[in-house]
């Protein structure tokens, strides 16, 4: 518990141009729970393909996911390589949590008089569909 999940990539070489990626993509996911869960109703985090890597990505929750797909009967082990890192969710969880609300916070200037706050997944990418306030 209390931990995230930072992926970086470092190397990226998949056939197919963006947005459509029709040979090759790397489907990323960060909004998983459980590592068990069903992608399938899991919400979708990004599509990647090309030479141009991902941002790094920050996860929800202790989770992330990744799919790769190839057309190609036969891959190499250049295709993508990247690291990943456990990291304290603490900075990510500034204030109070308002209940059923995902990156929403109340902070009270009795507890805490000073302090950073920042996107649900900074430096990551910004989680699709999301309102913050």
């Amino acid at each position: 518990e209390g931990e995230r999940v930072r992926l970086q990539f470092r190397r990226f070489d998949l056939r197919g141009t963006p947005p459509e990626c029709a040979h090759e993509y790397l489907d990323i996911f960060t909004e998983a729970t459980d590592p068990d869960k069903d992608l399938l109703k899991t919400p979708f985090g990004g599509r990647y393909c090309g030479k141009i890597p991902p941002r790094a990505r920050i996860s929800w929750h202790r989770t992330i996911h990744i799919a790769f797909y190839t057309d190609n009967n036969f891959t190499t082990p250049e295709l993508f390589a990247g690291r990943y890192k456990f990291i304290n969710e603490s900075k990510y969880s500034v204030g109070v949590r308002v209940k059923d609300e995902d990156c929403s916070f109340v902070i009270h200037t009795d507890q805490l008089r000073n302090g950073e706050f920042m996107s649900p997944t900074y430096p990551g990418v910004y989680p699709k569909n999301i309102t913050c306030y």
